[in-house]
């Protein structure tokens, strides 16, 4: 079982090298100052908050839907406010 289990590990290390010497070593992942600002104002608002929009818009979509909106029931489901 343990060799099995190295030899599956020395294996998934070769491919990894052999896929880095054809495409090369991955950029660094880097962000902007955009980026860095949105997240900065994103951190202070708790999750609870972003779930609770959340749940808001799928209950709002869910009244439009039997409302007979089905449109704007799907867009607020779907597309609108159920993103976040």
């Amino acid at each position: 079982m343990t060799r099995t289990i190295r030899r599956r590990a020395a294996g998934r290390k070769e491919l990894e090298q052999s896929v880095e010497r054809v495409l090369g070593t991955p950029p660094a992942p880097t962000e902007d100052e955009v980026t860095k600002s949105i997240e900065r104002y994103t951190a202070a608002i708790p999750s609870s908050a972003f779930l609770a929009v959340a749940l808001g818009a799928m209950g709002l979509s869910l009244v439009s839907q039997t409302a007979g909106r089905e449109k704007w029931g799907n867009f607020i489901g779907g597309m609108g406010f159920g993103a976040l």
